[in-house]
């Protein structure tokens, strides 16, 4: 079994993926592909911060994780800046809900709240523009000290 970080971007992945194909390739890592690609979505965790819920040698723990969903969007196809960035961001807030990433993590999810959504125009040394559309989430699950793997 994958460590926990890597179980929640595949679950976040994998959900939009099915549910969004218009939003172009997924690719579950920070680094954005190579120039000329189309449409395309980065999900990552950004970072992880873990609580101890206990003193006992293996202990349960809380991760909290900024799961972080960055849409870079290079066609608009005739739409506003602001209603193509807008469209990207409802699609994902409706594809990635408490009760879509429970089930996908086998109801072992115990948070996923949207924290911010931030728009940038961005354009590269060619003179073309696209815009990131960035979502961050705060996710949490559980897990034992010795088994950062393991759901609880």
């Amino acid at each position: 079994m994958a460590h926990a970080k890597q179980q929640v971007r595949s679950a976040a992945a994998t959900l939009l993926d099915a549910a969004t194909p218009d939003l172009g390739i997924i690719w579950q890592h920070r680094d954005p592909p190579d120039r000329g690609i189309g449409n395309y979505v980065l999900v990552y965790v950004d970072s992880e911060d873990i609580e101890a819920m206990g003193i006992e040698p293996d202990h349960l723990q809380a991760r909290n994780m900024f799961l972080a969903v960055r849409g870079r969007l290079r066609d608009w196809q005739g739409e506003a800046n602001e209603d193509r960035a807008d469209a990207f961001a409802e699609q994902v807030e409706k594809t990635l809900t408490q009760a879509a990433l429970n089930a996908a993590l086998s109801n072992k999810l115990k948070i996923l709240q949207l924290e911010s959504t931030s728009v940038q125009e961005i354009e590269e040394e060619n003179e073309r523009t696209f815009l990131e559309v960035a979502l961050d989430f705060r996710v949490q699950v559980h897990t034992l000290q010795s088994s950062p793997q393991t759901l609880i």
